[in-house]
């Protein structure tokens, strides 16, 4: 079957203002990749719901097959899921050659996410940094990218631990004692104060979904600093210079961590095109 097959890759992220208290918040983007291929079918393979999703709200050729080859751990507060719905819009718009601005972009992107049952909040903000890059603030109750912020590429260390709670079920927990303090910290996000806040949303999630940081295992590292991603349970660390982050990923492995070393980066989908 003839017709175009679509290449995208998308980021992973960080948490740094979960959206479960207010509607709003924060993530940043890192280089760990998401890789997705849509190209021709008329046989129903992976990811049917989602395509049927996009297709009954956009219209178009929906006669496709879609398929990721990810290197984003699953259920790690990793952006996966958003990834995920982010890289199938993309190429579905492009394939079938439909125009949506980056308001309709985020907001069909995040609707899907809550009636796939992947998020509670629409994550936004996640799909944003997933798809944008750099430090995305989002009111994910508007559906709306309130500032997008270039960051430094950063070395980034991520250790993974055993899957974790799902975004959508994580949801259902009470977190209007968090409202306030939360409310504060989103409008005080920025790309200076992004690690520290980055920290106690991790302290506070991480206290909710049980995770917490294993600091007798963190002896001899030389990180600048290390938190719970969001609900966890992965961790983050960040450093001054990749010789460090390479350094504590050696580490770290040796000892039978599961480790991924990456970058904050400002790079966006990519986006390819082959006739076949």
């Amino acid at each position: 079957m003839g017709g175009k097959e679509i290449t995208i890759r998308v980021n992973s992220g960080i948490s740094v203002v979960s959206a479960f208290p207010t509607g709003k918040g924060a993530a940043v983007a890192t280089e760990i990749p998401m890789k997705a291929v849509l190209e021709p079918s008329t046989v129903r393979g992976s990811f049917e719901e989602l395509i049927d999703n996009v297709h009954s709200r956009l219209g178009g050729n929906r006669n496709v097959n879609f398929r990721i080859i990810s290197e984003i751990p699953q259920r790690q507060g990793m952006k996966s899921s958003s990834a995920l719905v982010g890289s199938l819009l993309l190429a579905y718009c492009k394939f079938n050659s439909i125009e949506l601005s980056r308001e309709e972009l985020l907001r069909t992107g995040s609707e899907i996410s809550i009636d796939a049952g992947l998020s509670h909040t629409g994550a936004t903000d996640d799909l944003a940094a997933s798809i944008y890059g750099g430090l995305c603030i989002c009111d994910n109750g508007r559906r709306t990218l309130e500032k997008r912020l270039a960051v430094n590429r950063y070395p980034c260390m991520i250790l993974a631990g055993e899957p974790g709670q799902r975004s959508s079920s994580f949801g259902d927990n009470d977190f209007s004692w968090l409202k306030t303090v939360y409310d504060r910290m989103w409008k005080m996000v920025d790309r200076k104060t992004m690690s520290i806040i980055a920290v106690a949303n991790g302290n506070y999630m991480g206290h909710m979904s049980g995770n917490h940081i294993p600091y007798s295992q963190l002896k001899d590292l030389s990180f600048n600093i290390c938190g719970i991603n969001g609900r966890g349970p992965s961790m983050f660390f960040m450093y001054d210079s990749d010789h460090m982050m390479y350094k504590d990923a050696s580490e770290m492995k040796r000892r039978g961590m599961n480790v991924l070393e990456t970058h904050l980066t400002n790079r966006g989908a990519l986006i390819h095109e082959k006739k076949s």
